[in-house]
């Protein structure tokens, strides 16, 4: 009886706070394998409530260090430009719990942001839900291929959708005009 109680509340909470657009963390995450998720991931939607994606040709290099962190860079087109960022995995914080073990923390200037794996197929695409701060939840949707295809596109933003409440700006990244 007890246990219903507290399961109960857990779920109220976990919802009330995902209507609130708090960030907290999903009831269903994975573990995944860094080595097979390293290469390059192209960006294809974002969801969040704030900030803006840098620009198009957005894109993810992961390389694996041999403390078994990511090391990520970001790049993304800025007129004819090519701007990119170096995002790398950290330690987590000393108050972080300590059971979680499938929580990444990044670093992104002097921010950190953590995040977990929803769901992956490390050939195809990844899913990745996040927090900047408290209250502000992210989803990205990475694809291997550049090129979008639709249909992944809808299986995985279903998939994202039944374990988190998508954030309501969702932002296509155009890949069209990548190619040098």
């Amino acid at each position: 009886m007890i246990l219903t109680a507290l399961v109960v509340l857990y779920l109220a909470y976990g919802v009330s706070t995902h209507k609130d657009q708090r960030c907290v963390k999903p009831l269903e995450t994975i573990q995944i394998d860094r080595n097979m998720f390293s290469g390059t991931w192209f960006i294809q939607d974002t969801y969040s409530e704030s900030g803006i994606p840098p620009g198009p040709c957005m894109t993810l290099h992961l390389t694996v260090s041999p403390d078994n962190k990511f090391q990520g860079v970001h790049s993304w087109k800025e007129k004819q430009t090519t701007r990119s960022m170096i995002t790398p995995e950290i330690d987590a914080p000393p108050t972080a719990d300590p059971y979680d073990t499938k929580i990444i923390y990044v670093r992104i200037h002097n921010d950190t942001l953590r995040g977990w794996f929803l769901g992956v197929d490390y050939d195809k695409y990844g899913i990745f839900y996040g927090c900047t701060g408290i209250n502000t939840p992210f989803v990205y949707l990475w694809t291997r291929e550049e090129t979008r295809n639709e249909d992944v596109m809808e299986k995985i933003t279903a998939y994202a959708s039944r374990r988190v409440i998508l954030p309501k700006r969702r932002m296509i990244i155009d890949h069209s005009t990548c190619q040098p």
